[in-house]
């Protein structure tokens, strides 16, 4: 009960609610371009790791791998028996002019991007052999990247005639549109 002369505070209006805010969009990586000049390492010795120094090459083929927008991903990428990740649709090579991967389907079975970190790319050419492509190093700051590429019989591992090692150069974003 209120004394004379006094008023009783009525209790503050509760708050309007917020109306919740949108989630951020998905972090994009943008489209990518790689144009490498690949070579094929002919002294491979699969039975040891060989400093790169060791190596010896021949031959010299322009390819160009075109990686499309895709959403970045953080976590650990999918293991193989797993659905793969989403790929953009651009994402393939749009040149190769010495036809080191003539015969090899132009969609990719699967594509891990955690760029700039590494990408892996698989291309299954029949039940028995895959094409394996893996862009690493990546120097962002220098907009270059290595490319190893080799053709792997699920049987035998790798075919020691067919490694390739590239320099790439990188066109990132608008600079790298197809």
């Amino acid at each position: 009960m209120a004394a004379a002369g006094f008023l009783v505070a009525a209790a503050p209006p509760a708050p309007s609610p917020t109306p919740a805010s949108p989630a951020p969009p998905p972090a994009i990586h943008p489209d990518r371009t790689l144009t490498c000049d690949m070579r094929r390492v002919t002294n491979a010795d699969l039975s040891r790791v060989q400093p790169a120094e060791e190596l010896l090459y021949e031959g010299n083929s322009r390819l160009v791998l075109h990686l499309g927008a895709v959403a970045v991903h953080s976590g650990p990428p999918p293991e193989t028996f797993e659905t793969p990740e989403a790929t953009a649709p651009t994402t393939r090579v749009t040149a190769d002019d010495g036809g080191i991967l003539a015969g090899v389907p132009q969609k990719f079975t699967r594509v891990v991007d955690r760029w700039p970190d590494r990408v892996e790319i698989a291309t299954e050419i029949d039940d028995q052999v895959i094409n394996v492509m893996v862009l690493n190093p990546i120097d962002v700051a220098a907009n270059r990247a290595r490319l190893f590429m080799t053709f792997s019989n699920y049987q035998f591992g790798y075919d020691p005639k067919r490694i390739y090692i590239g320099e790439c150069t990188v066109a990132i974003g608008a600079a790298a549109q197809h």
